[in-house]
């Protein structure tokens, strides 16, 4: 039993500021809409709530979807997870300039530990009515964004990365090395990686086709520009004949930017 007085009043607008801000906790991040759904709250109130938690420092909004989130106590963030916010954060310019050229989704990945992240995503282009990239973890050593990002690490860095998702994937005994290494160098030597959708299941964000480039900060990869989009609708070959110039001038222009704020990739 609580030894909370019970006697005194209790205040609805905080309860329900608590509502919305553990909804946000536990599903990482949610648009408007989402919050509606969820709390059965309307949307003016839905509003205040979150200007409040976001003035107080709890809750943020990303500029590129729309989408909020909550905010842990910086004391107790990782010092990946605020490096991961400020590259987001740098290269958000970019994105939007992006966006205006590019008709398909693109997001940002980085490496976590073993397999990719999606940071960001422009969900203002979806492929379906429920496409949202952000929080996704692709493989390492079976997407576009994981081979682009391997593909431009020092060889040192990158064996390191790739024994480490082979010992969490348990496919060590089935994976060819020399044909990954193959594969690499082919991907340094062309300027992008892609991925081939062909076998997907159906009905997963596997049967979607990939378009990756890297992103540098002082010459050094720390993350993948990858474009997504339907294969029924366009072929590789349109693909990159429209998109890949714009994706590379892109990922130069993060570089760029990056590298001039001096982004450490090791805080990742």
């Amino acid at each position: 039993m609580s030894a909370i007085n019970t006697k005194v009043k209790t205040i609805d607008s905080l309860a329900r500021g608590l509502i919305v801000l553990r909804w946000l906790q536990h599903e990482k991040n949610m648009s408007l809409p989402d919050l509606m759904a969820s709390t059965g709250l309307p949307r003016a109130t839905l509003l205040r709530i979150l200007k409040t938690l976001g003035e107080a420092g709890h809750v943020d909004r990303n500029p590129m979807n729309g989408r909020y989130f909550s905010v842990p106590d910086a004391s107790a963030v990782p010092s990946s997870s605020l490096a991961r916010q400020l590259l987001s954060e740098i290269t958000a310019p970019v994105r939007r300039t992006l966006e205006r050229k590019v008709p398909w989704p693109t997001n940002l990945a980085v490496l976590d530990r073993f397999e990719m992240v999606v940071l960001d995503t422009n969900t203002r282009c979806s492929l379906t009515p429920n496409y949202h990239a952000l929080g996704l973890r692709p493989p390492l050593l079976f997407t576009a964004v994981g081979k682009a990002f391997l593909a431009w690490n020092k060889p040192t860095d990158r064996q390191v990365w790739i024994d480490a998702a082979l010992r969490h994937r348990r496919v060590g005994g089935d994976f060819d090395l020399a044909f990954l290494d193959k594969e690499l160098g082919q991907i340094r030597q062309q300027g992008y990686a892609v991925y081939d959708s062909t076998r997907a299941a159906p009905n997963t964000p596997a049967r979607y086709g990939a378009l990756a480039v890297p992103v540098f900060s002082s010459r050094r990869c720390v993350a993948s520009l990858a474009l997504i989009w339907i294969p029924e609708v366009m072929v590789l070959e349109q693909i990159l004949s429209s998109y890949l110039t714009p994706m590379q001038k892109a990922s130069e222009a993060m570089s760029q930017l990056l590298t001039a704020r001096g982004f450490e990739s090791s805080a990742l």
